[in-house]
């Protein structure tokens, strides 16, 4: 059985973003945005092993970074940098940590819209299935305004699944809408769905149920405490 051991996140309604100890050197100068989050969120978690698999889901991915390339391209300037054009890859966030840490272990990443949080747990409780532990992240930076997106905060969440001798997490599909309770600029993150979920994990009883994002067939993904 498999439940969620720690959890941290943070969005700009928490105060300013704070220096990641995982960061160091050049990654640190290098880093954006939505890698010091995600760098941030895993160092409240507390240490990990070098071997821990790590799943990281994000819609885009650091957009900010792809765009800032294109025009770049677009203004036919002098070549681009190798280290910037890796900085825009979609996992590049915790591959950045991983490489600053020495880390060893299987990474995976997902995309996915607002099922982002669901597909990263569905994820995870596979991983599990092999792994005593698996570290799971999910973030997301505000798109471009020419992407023509709802305006919403950046947002990175973390939790960390393993095997527990009480509680087993299982999600499924349901007919039940999603509602989504958060309030403010988050709401429109399509991350936003695993805040909710980590709310919920934190007090959790057998039998408990939460709708955490909707699906793509027009209902939603609930996951249960079982």
């Amino acid at each position: 059985m498999a439940w969620i051991e720690a959890t941290s996140s943070w969005w700009p309604g928490r105060g300013k973003l704070p220096a990641s100890q995982l960061l160091a050197g050049s990654a640190s100068r290098r880093a954006g945005d939505l890698t010091r989050a995600c760098a941030h969120v895993i160092d409240e978690l507390g240490p990990f092993s070098k071997t821990v698999p790590i799943v990281f889901g994000s819609s885009l991915g650091c957009v900010s970074v792809l765009f800032s390339l294109l025009d770049e391209i677009k203004r036919d300037e002098l070549g681009l940098s190798p280290i910037a054009f890796s900085s825009s890859v979609h996992h590049s966030p915790v591959a950045a940590v991983g490489v600053s840490n020495q880390h060893i272990g299987l990474l995976t990443a997902v995309s996915a819209n607002e099922d982002l949080a669901a597909m990263l747990i569905i994820e995870a409780l596979g991983l599990s299935l092999e792994f005593d532990r698996v570290l799971v992240i999910g973030a997301e930076e505000p798109w471009p305004k020419a992407y023509g997106h709802e305006e919403f905060e950046l947002y990175a969440g973390a939790f960390m699944m393993a095997h527990d001798s009480e509680r087993q997490l299982i999600v499924e599909t349901s007919t039940e809408p999603f509602k989504n309770t958060l309030s403010g600029l988050l709401r429109y993150n399509p991350a936003a769905g695993l805040e909710k979920f980590l709310e919920w994990s934190r007090e959790a009883k057998p039998g408990d149920e939460l709708i955490i994002s909707p699906n793509r067939s027009g209902g939603s993904w609930k996951a249960r405490c079982q």
